[in-house]
């Protein structure tokens, strides 16, 4: 796709300077009306997709609070909710002034495009930048709980936790602070089409240099590094899962087996009884002159009886020596053989709580905690799949310096910019929706707050 670029520079000639303007055919790869209709397209779902954020950041920041901070995960997903609910504030903001129809108003005393620079641009890589930071964060914690499950809680303590959470804001804010340095917003003449005076951005004589100097760590460096933080931590927790799953599913086999093993020895136990007491006659007891029947189904014994003399029990007392005959237990066939890991609590008699006892301690993840790492595993990937196309982007941009706002594939540029921001306002838009549809915490403690507030209405 070729278009016609105007070129201007200024050549040199002892004291006088000449300002020359070329047009030049150069190829763009995208052109200017594909360009409109990625822009006009995304700006509409980033309208649509961020209404539905709003709330669902709101409701989350509720829920959240509601729950309270005994878990110290709760107060890195309030303070994400807060960074993803500014993320798509300003991603509206930002989306209506790259909008053409909104650009060509001639009633706005500014001039959108430059300045959303300020208003919108920065801002929203600012909060997305925060809450990719929070999510590496929340992911290392869950990736140290399943690994060391023991040591979490001495790691990641209450304290830690609230001033990452809160430093977080101020130490991103310093690699976008160069730029609110050496740019303002001011009255500037704009030429045709406009022909008016309107606000735009002025810059220092410095700018160019501290950008240069700035835009790598801000732009490259943070998003690639937290983006791989969180690849790595989402890796170990689904290869951890996934192997604590395989281990619970191979040893709970073998407990069911062991189960049904010692219920047929149970049922041939009974069975052996029931054959037994019918070939036994009933025994009977006399003390003190009295006589009293009593059946009897222990096994028979020789001489398992003792007469005691006349004077302390009376004239014929019998006392059995012993009430329970030792039976042994038949042996389990070939087929019926417990696995040989159970052998030793099958010889001990141990009981079945025992056995749980040992997988809970084999397996100290409760219940609550496998369901919040799935939550986050859930929440990290997609938040993978959200930031992919940026963080593409900007390693592009490294690679072809001409991927730029001003470069020859600026069309390219604005159009991958535009969908990357359409993808980060649905990132921060879908986790309210994760959060229901895999934590039973969350919407029990949503429909009782929920509830009283409609009660009250």
């Amino acid at each position: 796709m070729e278009e016609i670029i105007t070129l201007i520079s200024v050549s040199t000639n002892h004291s006088r300077e000449l300002l020359v303007v070329q047009s030049v055919k150069m190829s763009t790869l995208v052109s200017s009306t594909v360009k409109l209709a990625i822009v006009m397209t995304c700006s509409a779902l980033v309208h649509a997709i961020g209404a539905l954020g709003i709330a669902s950041n709101m409701v989350n920041i509720v829920v959240f609070s509601a729950q309270g901070f005994s878990e110290t995960v709760n107060i890195s997903l309030v303070t994400l909710a807060v960074s993803d609910l500014l993320t798509i504030l300003t991603a509206q903001w930002l989306v209506l002034c790259l909008n053409p129809w909104f650009q060509a108003d001639l009633s706005l005393a500014f001039y959108a495009p430059e300045v959303q620079t300020l208003t919108g641009g920065y801002p929203h890589i600012f909060f997305s930048r925060v809450s990719a930071w929070i999510t590496a964060f929340i992911s290392l914690e869950r990736a140290v709980a399943v690994t060391q499950p023991f040591k979490v809680r001495r790691i990641f303590t209450r304290g830690l936790t609230t001033v990452f959470n809160i430093a977080v804001f101020p130490v991103v804010w310093t690699g976008a602070a160069p730029l609110y340095t050496t740019a303002w917003l001011g009255e500037k003449f704009f030429p045709d089409p406009l022909n008016s005076t309107l606000l735009g951005l002025l810059f220092s004589s410095s700018h160019r240099n501290v950008m240069s100097a700035t835009s790598p760590l801000f732009e490259v460096c943070g998003p690639i590094t937290n983006f791989c933080i969180i690849i790595v931590c989402t890796a170990i927790i689904r290869i951890k899962v996934q192997s604590m799953a395989r281990w619970r599913s191979k040893v709970t086999g073998s407990h069911n087996q062991t189960t049904d093993f010692r219920g047929q020895i149970g049922l041939a136990k009974t069975a052996k009884n029931q054959k037994q007491s019918k070939e036994l006659s009933p025994e009977t007891e006399k003390i003190d002159g009295g006589e009293t029947s009593q059946t009897c189904t222990d096994y028979a014994m020789p001489d398992t009886t003792e007469k005691l003399p006349d004077s302390e029990h009376g004239p014929s007392a019998v006392v059995p020596r012993s009430r329970y005959a030792v039976q042994e237990l038949p042996k389990p066939s070939a087929s019926n053989k417990p696995p040989a890991s159970f052998a030793r609590t099958l010889n001990s008699d141990q009981s079945l709580d025992t056995v749980n006892a040992g997988l809970k301690t084999n397996n100290p993840l409760s219940n609550k905690e496998r369901r919040l790492v799935v939550m986050v595993s859930a929440v990290a990937a997609i938040f993978i799949a959200c930031y992919t196309p940026l963080v593409a982007q900007v390693a592009a941009r490294i690679l072809i310096p001409e991927l730029s706002s001003t470069g020859r594939y600026r069309a390219l540029n604005a159009s991958l910019g535009t969908v990357g921001i359409m993808l980060g306002c649905l990132n921060a838009s879908i986790n309210g929706f994760v959060y229901w549809r895999m934590s039973s915490n969350y919407r029990a403690t949503f429909l009782k707050v929920f509830a009283v507030c409609r009660n009250r209405v």
